[in-house]
């Protein structure tokens, strides 16, 4: 089991860099990579990885909270903005999509746009020949939108669908996932114009 002061007290320990032999507190540490589990942080100096850290389960933030722990607070803070915008991520997927019937004789393009808004979710907009036909709350790094959308799009216009282009919400889609581009691109690849000529 994590010791919740071992991530929580971090900031405040003295760290010493293996590689430039810097030497300073964790709060001045950057994180380097962050996964749902644990995050690897690193020297401000030159970039090499100083500490991993494994994030402590719910359970024990709350029993430091409990002991008066402000950094436990806003952990718990944070923890509840994230659950609360998971909540929004699902409920507005799981709204039914109604696409407009495919007009004789043209082909369908469609795009995946992202809207970012102050102090808002940021929004996919799902385009279908330039008329908005769906938005969603956009969660970072999830293609799962692009994947289920072009499906969708796939099952109603059939061979009318010319084009689909997820790029213009790449920042959310793919985050920082470096093999991100490619899953894009292979979505697209048995499209006639694949993603709108952008190739």
């Amino acid at each position: 089991m994590t010791d919740p002061h071992d991530y929580l007290a971090a900031k405040s320990r003295q760290y010493t860099c293996g590689s430039c032999g810097w030497t300073g507190l964790g709060g001045d540490l950057a994180v380097i990579e962050a996964f749902a589990e644990l995050a690897e942080y690193g020297c401000p100096r030159c970039d090499s990885k100083v500490a991993v850290l494994a994030f402590p389960l719910r359970s024990e933030i709350e029993a430091a909270a409990d002991r008066g722990d402000k950094a436990a607070w806003s952990m718990l803070r944070r923890a509840a903005d994230a659950d609360a915008h998971a909540a929004r991520v699902k409920a507005s997927r799981e709204r039914p999509l109604q696409l407009p019937d495919p007009t004789e004789g043209h082909g369908v393009h469609a795009s995946l746009e992202l809207e970012q808004q102050a102090n808002h979710d940021a929004m996919l907009v799902l385009l279908v020949n330039g008329v908005e036909v769906r938005r969603e709350v956009a969660a970072f790094e999830s293609t799962e939108p692009a994947h289920r959308l072009l499906q969708a799009l796939k099952d109603h216009y059939g061979n009318d669908l010319l084009s689909f282009d997820p790029w213009p919400a790449t920042l959310y889609l793919l985050g920082d996932r470096l093999n991100g581009a490619s899953e894009l691109e292979k979505m697209v690849a048995d499209l006639p114009q694949r993603d709108g000529g952008r190739r």
